[in-house]
């Protein structure tokens, strides 16, 4: 998940703790382990791939050397493995292996009817909205809190108003994963999208039960309180 830029960013760190500006790296041996076939960086350059902004410089991925282990580690299911496989080379599938895969396969019926509650996972972030949001606005009883932004060094009320059309504009990974209205309703599991306090478990991941939620005297909402049934060790630093 290292992208060409990360990967720039540490040669010139390194060359200015070593103070070898010659060497790429600052003449250190750098190893990295990972999987090429994984989904490359969000909004950033593959780490394979040069950079728009190093025009003229070195490609520091062609400067390593390569060694592949081959050896399948995480999946001890040797025939699902090897499909796997297949499947990151782009490889034809036979027909049976294309079965098994298929045998997975349930229409949204079936999932409603067998476990509605269960997780899912989605290819885009407009799908994972709009489902979030047809769950989420088909409850009884639900809260809307809806973001109060401040504008600062704007000079007029047009200002202002065109600020806040293009604030209103940004996806949520522009806006550190806050949406302009959230939803909750009681009992629906919530997650966590950013690293808020790493060591106390708040991070990226964490998934919690809203149970409650504090309000102004306004009726603006303060605090959500979720739970965390499946991690006690977080909220406790």
């Amino acid at each position: 998940m290292i992208s060409a830029q990360l990967l720039k960013k540490i040669h010139e760190r390194l060359q200015q703790i070593t103070g070898n500006f010659q060497d790429s790296f600052g003449g250190l041996d750098v190893i990295f382990i990972g999987d090429l076939r994984q989904l490359p960086p969000v909004r950033a350059t593959p780490i394979y791939l040069p950079t728009k902004s190093l025009v003229g410089g070195p490609i520091l991925w062609r400067g390593l050397k390569f060694y592949e282990l081959n050896q399948v580690m995480r999946q001890a299911n040797v025939q699902f493995a090897s499909i796997l496989t297949k499947i990151g080379n782009g490889d034809v599938l036979e027909d049976d292996e294309r079965a098994i895969i298929e045998s997975r396969f349930f229409t949204k019926a079936e999932v409603d009817a067998r476990c509605p509650g269960v997780i899912r996972i989605f290819n885009t972030n407009q799908s994972v909205n709009e489902y979030n949001h047809q769950i989420l606005i088909s409850a009884e009883e639900k809260v809307v809190s809806t973001a109060r932004d401040t504008y600062i060094g704007c000079s007029s009320d047009n200002q202002t108003a065109l600020m806040r059309q293009k604030v209103h504009k940004m996806s949520l990974i522009d806006t550190g994963g806050l949406p302009y209205e959230t939803i909750f309703v009681m009992g629906i599991l919530y997650l966590l999208t950013t690293n808020i306090d790493v060591a106390d478990g708040l991070a990226n991941g964490a998934v919690g039960k809203w149970v409650h939620l504090d309000r102004n005297d306004a009726g603006e909402v303060t605090v959500v309180w979720l739970d965390f049934p499946d991690n006690s060790n977080i909220g406790i630093k």
